[in-house]
This record gives structure tokens, sequence and C-alpha cells, in this order.
């Protein structure tokens, strides 16, 4: 899909990263995937489907983000208590 996108060739690229974002498991793999897809729709001037894109990949980041958050700060609890 890079390699579309590199070329100018963002139907393609689209077509590629939509299949890859059910493909990946990997939850920041996915994210750049949609962010890609994003970027792509955009060039495109397909605006409602780029923030679609947008959206997914910042819905990854903040889950990632609140499951790292609530790992230090029940940590933290942890070692405040002893």
């Amino acid at each position: 899909a890079l390699l579309h996108v590199q070329d100018g060739k963002y139907e393609e690229a689209v077509q590629l990263y939509q299949t890859s974002v059910g493909l990946i498991e990997n939850s920041n793999a996915q994210a750049i995937s949609w962010n890609n897809l994003g970027n792509a729709h955009r060039a495109l001037k397909a605006y409602e489907e780029a923030e679609k894109a947008f959206r997914k990949a910042d819905d990854l980041v903040g889950e990632k983000i609140a499951i790292e958050n609530s790992t230090r700060y029940g940590l933290l609890d942890d070692t405040s208590s002893s």
C-alpha cells in the first residue's frame, strides 16, 4: 500500500489498507494502518472516509494509552501500600 501511495495510486492504496486493518491483530499496527488509510482517503479528497479512519486510529491508540495508564496506576497503588 505504501508503494502505491508513493506512486500516487491512492485508490489502490485504499483497497490494500482496508484489507490490512482486518488482518492485523496488533493494535499499534492497526492504528498505523487506519492512519495511513485516512491519509490515502484525504489525498483522494474523500474527507468523510478520512475522518472515520483517523477516528478509528485514535480509538485504538486511546485504548492502548488507557490500558498502559491503568497498569501504571495499578503498580503505583501496589507499591504505595507496602
